[in-house]
């Protein structure tokens, strides 16, 4: 069995009057939310979508930011992608409840620009090895997330299907995906054609309600701040809204590495915006207290994290003023630790990692993966209306992985930063 791996290069030019482009996909949110009211999803945790593109624009998002719906153009098609497939399945002969009548119903005019007859919509696993045979009719397609085995070029058919004007409504919830089927977001079957229209998921980061309710009300929307550019825009022309608006870019420090460090200025701006002071650093002198400077304080711990678990040294600023630095060097001793379980618990190492100090770490193939965490503190301080008197979150965990012939990724050497100095620990 093959699974599609888009890590195809490809490269598209778009064209025209950017500023009149803008206006008609503003447009796309008024026409696909038309007499819609709220969007459930009861029974399900979508994951969260980024919207970067210049043909593409968020149509539902929630207060923290978090992309439910997103729409795109490719070419003489459209595109409409969920961050999770319960949406995609309430389309065509599975659309039993009629749960979404009315969202459904503006969605397929759309794709089709008002020229929808009601025809019953295929579902692109059908096919994906005989693309050539879908019916001459056929106006939309959709996929639900489901992998996809390919034995020809069937994903650039069906790009160049869209194209030509073919529309296509997909979704697939990123988190659920790599838990099930074990593959990581940057090798989602149709990700060739997200790279495309501009549209990522972000990682396993899952969607987090605005309140207990499964729901969505379109009053409540925040789609017109879901791409970075539009948020800073709309910051810059009415400042006032930065506490309220700042926290939504956090998206971002969860997409794939090349997303990632296209637009982690965006992040490092938003920062900037948040606390023109500087008053985001916590310290034991000086607590954040403002709530801008504690969103900018979470912003730039995710940085730390998401850097850090990259490979490169972080060292947390204020970092004088906590355990972690020494006068002296201490010195560092290489080790070898052996730990047997049949259950999930921690295991404590009894050893320390001085702050910013890089550690190798090799591991015996194991049946089931272990996770290395630097850290004692498991509690994130993300919603608190205390002072922040440290960052909110100073413990990292990473799955220490092998790949399917049993060699480690990192040619056997982890490199993990401690932001500060903590007890080493290795979980089941």
């Amino acid at each position: 069995m093959t699974y599609y791996n888009a890590m195809t290069t490809l490269m598209f030019v778009s064209v025209g009057y950017q500023g009149k482009k803008t206006i008609e996909m503003k447009d796309w949110k008024r026409e696909i939310l038309d007499g819609v009211e709220m969007v459930s999803f009861t029974g399900c945790v979508p994951g969260v979508m980024f919207v970067y593109g210049e043909n593409s624009q968020a149509i539902l998002a929630n207060k923290k930011g978090h992309v439910l719906c997103a729409a795109a153009e490719f070419g003489k098609g459209r595109i409409i992608v969920f961050s999770h497939n319960v949406f995609v399945n309430s389309f065509g002969k599975n659309d039993t409840k009629r749960k979404y009548k009315r969202f459904n119903l503006n969605i397929r005019n759309w794709i089709t620009k008002n020229t929808d007859k009601g025809n019953e919509i295929p579902c692109f696993s059908d096919y994906f090895n005989n693309f050539d045979e879908l019916p001459p009719e056929c106006r939309i397609l959709t996929w639900n997330g489901l992998p996809v085995r390919t034995e020809d070029n069937s994903l650039l058919k069906l790009l160049d299907w869209v194209e030509r004007g073919g529309g296509l409504i997909c979704g697939v919830c990123p988190w659920g995906f790599a838990e099930v089927y074990k593959i990581d977001v940057e090798n989602i079957p149709l990700n060739i054609i997200f790279k495309a229209i501009g549209i990522a998921y972000a990682g396993k980061l899952m969607y987090k309600n605005d309140s207990d309710l499964a729901e969505l009300l379109v009053k409540d929307n925040m789609a017109d701040y879901a791409k970075p550019s539009d948020l800073v825009s709309a910051i810059n022309k009415h400042p006032e809204k930065i506490n309220r608006l700042g926290g939504l870019i956090h998206s971002v420090v969860h997409l794939p590495e090349e997303l990632y460090i296209k637009h982690k200025s965006h992040v490092v701006e938003m920062i900037q915006k948040l606390s023109p002071d500087n008053d985001h650093i916590p310290t034991r002198s000086k607590p954040v207290e403002s709530h801008g400077a504690k969103k900018a304080a979470m912003l730039m711990c995710d940085i730390m994290i998401r850097d850090g678990l990259e490979g490169n040294v972080v060292l947390a600023e204020g970092i004088h003023e906590f355990p972690g630095t020494f006068e002296n060097t201490p010195e560092v001793q290489s080790i070898e630790l052996e730990f047997s379980s049949q259950t999930h618990k921690f295991h404590s190492t009894g050893y320390y990692l001085p702050a910013g100090t890089s550690m190798g770490l090799s591991w015996s193939k194991t049946k089931k993966p272990w996770n290395i965490i630097i850290g004692l503190h498991g509690d994130e301080l993300y919603n608190t209306d205390s002072k922040l008197r440290r960052w909110p979150k100073i413990r990292i965990k990473k799955e220490l992985k092998t790949n399917e012939f049993g060699k480690f990724f990192f040619n056997n050497t982890k490199h993990l930063q401690s932001i500060w100095r903590t007890d080493l620990f290795t979980v089941a």
